[in-house]
Formats: structure tokens, sequence, C-alpha cells
């Protein structure tokens, strides 16, 4: 039989408990990304313990691959459109839908506390999803990103309970929005909403 190589002995020196304690310390997702790639054991414990991904791009992987290789997130972040829509270079309903990824994302991680979505197309029954879904929900930063109202925005503010920050990035046509759900009480004292125009 074929001797156990040199890696392969000092990845099964350390005990899973030790390894998920020390990857806890790791924020880097490229530093996470190349813990997996040591050997298999550290591949399947990286894959268990990942609390957070980060996904450059919405169409270089689907959100199935996402969940079977992830399998208890808390936070997601997800980039759409290219860079270059920021100048209305992109033609209008180009794609980067949201709400395929939060559908799958509120049947398989029921716990997700954190969604950040940049220059994608977010509808009213997106937010609504997510209102409803996730229970520990906390953060919902949403860059550049179009097709919702205030009444998404609304529906977010009223169910979720544990909401700490609703921030929105450079979205014209939302500018007045805290002023709106001020006036209306949307939002406890405690809950954070933030519009800024800038990229």
């Amino acid at each position: 039989s074929l001797k156990p190589s040199k890696t392969e002995s000092c990845c099964s020196s350390f005990p899973e408990e030790v390894l998920e304690h020390v990857l806890s310390f790791i924020e880097s997702d490229s530093d996470l990304n190349s813990v997996s790639l040591v050997c298999k054991a550290w591949y399947e414990i990286e894959r268990w313990c990942r609390r957070r991904v980060f996904i450059g791009n919405c169409y270089a992987v689907s959100p199935s691959i996402v969940i079977r290789r992830f399998r208890d997130l808390r936070s997601v972040a997800i980039k759409g459109k290219p860079h270059f829509a920021d100048f209305n270079l992109v033609p209008e309903g180009w794609g980067a839908h949201a709400y395929p990824w939060i559908a799958a994302f509120a049947a398989a991680y029921p716990a997700l506390e954190e969604i950040r979505l940049k220059r994608m197309a977010v509808s009213d029954e997106a937010l609504e999803l997510i209102a409803k879904k996730f229970r520990n929900f906390r953060v919902l930063v949403l860059c550049s990103c179009e097709g919702f109202s205030t009444e998404g925005l609304a529906s977010i503010a009223a169910n979720c309970r544990f909401l700490i920050i609703l921030k929105t990035v450079a979205l014209k046509y939302l500018q007045n929005a805290a002023r709106t759900f001020g006036s209306c009480g949307s939002f406890p004292p405690s809950h954070l909403f933030k519009n800024q125009m800038s990229a």
C-alpha cells in the first residue's frame, strides 16, 4: 500500500476541534479558500465551519453549488452586473436577478443574518422573502441595485426584529427614504437606515 504523504500526515495530526477553532480567526476569504486546498480533511472542515462567502460574479457559480459547498452560512455578498453598468453601459433587463439566490438560500440557510448585494436586480418579492424566511436577519446592504421600491424595504423593516443595518448605496430614487420611514414609524429607534449616494 502507498504510504501517506507528509501533507496527509500533517492534516490528520490536528483534531477537528482545533482546526475549527483556528479557522474561526481567519477573516480573509482568499485565506480560507487556500486552507480548503491543503488537503481533503481541511476542505471538509472549512466547508462545515465557513460562515460567510463572497461571490464576485453571480453567473460564475449557481446557488445550488454554493449550497452544496457550504452548509451553514450566515453572511453572503454577491456581485451582479459588471462595473461599467454604473455608467449606463449595460442594457436594461440585462439580468443579475437576486430572487433565485434568495429563494435558494431561504431554504438552505434559515439562520442567514447578512445579505450584501451589488449591481443586482432586487424585486420587492425578493425583499419580502428575506423578511419572512430569515428569522435572525440583521444586515441588508444594497449597492447600485434596482427593481425594488420602498414597499419592499418597509417589509424588511416591519418583519426583521433584529435588523441592525439597512443600507442603500447609489440609489437616487430612494434619496428621501429615510425621512419617509421615519415619518411612518417603520423602524424602531434602534434600527439604522442609510442611503449613500457614493459608489
